[in-house]
Formats: structure tokens, C-alpha cells, sequence
């Protein structure tokens, strides 16, 4: 029994030895394996440099053979070249400038059109616009023929009750103003007044369209009533002399006209 157990424990250390010398071989092998491999691996990278340098060594032939054949090229062939190439240009640049113009011409029809509908409206605008204005004349003389020949009966009677009330020694310009707005003569005027008043005032010419239309200043009695009368008057020959020119309306364009 006890030699079984040596014998046993014998074979268990035998095989531990043989586990623990192979590991070693192993490791051994593998790192043998793998230095293999990188020499492999420089080998090919050194064949790789070297076919580069090769290519590039026959580039370098290529382009010195080029450059003594384009050394060795005559001018005239030079100048044929140069001169193909800027046909090349300009025959591109010029078929360019032909689609450009054939794009303009599709699109030039439908402007024209747009214009001339754009001159028609213009035209039948600037028709209305010139027949309203060869209506303004006819309806101006429409409406100061309509107006002529009407008596305007609160005028009459504030010419009426102004005169009386006008000093006497202002009741002349008052009728210089009444004759003005009567369209009186001047000649006819200064006849009636100077029969009835024994002369015409210096200033009253001015009232015919001879001069400034201002009433000048008279001197003024010092009196409460007579200062009142005075600026009545003057105020009454004003306000005659406005109602003598009437400003004629302006003419009432159509709804067209307007939205125009």
C-alpha cells in the first residue's frame, strides 16, 4: 500500500514536471513564430519602399522625356496649340452667349405684350383724363352762365340796409363797390357820383383794378358812435368787395375719374 502511494505521488510529480518544462518550449515557440512574422512583415515593407522608389524613378523619366519634347517642339506647332486652345475658349464662351440670348428671345414676346397692355391702359387713361379736362371749360361757362342773371336777394338787401347805414361820408366808396359789383363803367360811375357828390375820391380807381385793393384810413371823429360807424364801414366795403368776386367751385370730378 505504501509503495502504491510513492508510486502514485511519484507519477503526479513526473507529470507536473513535463507540464511546467513544455510551458516554456511553448512560450518559446510562439515568440519564435511572432519574430517570424515581423521579419516577414520588414521584408515586405522594404520590397514595398523599394517599388516605390522604382515608380517614382519612372516618373520622374516620364516627365524629364516630356519636358525635352516639349523643349524640342517648333514654335509654329506651339503657336497651333495655343491656338486651338483659345478656340476652344471662345467657341464654349460663344455657345454660352447663344443659350443666354435664345433664353432672352423666349422671354422678350411675353414683355412686349405686357408692355403694350401696359401702354393701353396708360392710353385709355390719359383719354378719360384729356376729355375731362375739354369738359372743365364747358361746365365752368355752364355754371357761370347759370349763375348770371340771378338776382341774389340777400345780397341786394345787405347792399340795401349797408348803405344807410354807412356814414355819409363813406357812402361813396359804397357805391363805388355796388357799381363795381352792377358792372357799372368806371366812366358812367364817375359820372353818377360827381353829379350826386360833386367829385370821386383819389383812391377809388384802385377799386377798378388800378391799384392795391385796400381801404385807406380816414380819421376818426372822437367819438364812441362815430369810431363804430367807421369800422362798419370798412368791414361793409371788405365784405362788398369779396361777394363782387365770388370763387367759383371746383368742378366735381366722376367716380372713374377718382378711382383713376
Amino acid at each position: 500500500m505504501l509503495l502504491e502511494e510513492k508510486l502514485v505521488s511519484s507519477s503526479t510529480t513526473s507529470h507536473q514536471a513535463n507540464v511546467q518544462i513544455e510551458s516554456p518550449q511553448e512560450q518559446l515557440r510562439m515568440e519564435s513564430q511572432q519574430r517570424d512574422e515581423k521579419a516577414l512583415q520588414f521584408l515586405l515593407s522594404q520590397e514595398g519602399e523599394t517599388q516605390s522608389a522604382l515608380s517614382l524613378s519612372n516618373l520622374q523619366t516620364v516627365q524629364e522625356h516630356f519636358q525635352q519634347e516639349e523643349k524640342a517642339m517648333c514654335p509654329a506647332a506651339f503657336k497651333k496649340e495655343q491656338k486651338e486652345k483659345a478656340e476652344k475658349v471662345e467657341g464654349e464662351a460663344l455657345l454660352s452667349l447663344q443659350d443666354e440670348a435664345n433664353v432672352v428671345s423666349d422671354s422678350a414676346p411675353r414683355q412686349l405684350d405686357l408692355k403694350e397692355e401696359q401702354t393701353g391702359e396708360l392710353t385709355k387713361q390719359s383719354e378719360l383724363l384729356q376729355e375731362m379736362l375739354d369738359d372743365t371749360p364747358k361746365k365752368l361757362m355752364n355754371m357761370t352762365s347759370s349763375t348770371e342773371g340771378k338776382v341774389d336777394k340777400g345780397l341786394l338787401r345787405n347792399l340795401f340796409i349797408g348803405h344807410f347805414r354807412t356814414p355819409k361820408s363813406k357812402r361813396c366808396e359804397v357805391l363805388w363797390v355796388i357799381g363795381r359789383i352792377l358792372d357799372i363803367e368806371k366812366g358812367e360811375m364817375e359820372h353818377l357820383l360827381k353829379e350826386d357828390y360833386g367829385g370821386v375820391t383819389t383812391w377809388m380807381p384802385g377799386w377798378l383794378g388800378g391799384g392795391p385793393k385796400s381801404v385807406p384810413s380816414t380819421p376818426l371823429i372822437p367819438s364812441q358812435q362815430s369810431v363804430w360807424k367807421s369800422s362798419f364801414s370798412e368791414h361793409f366795403v371788405k365784405f362788398l368787395e369779396m361777394e363782387s368776386h365770388p370763387a367759383v367751385p371746383p368742378p366735381k370730378l366722376s367716380a372713374r375719374a377718382m378711382e383713376l
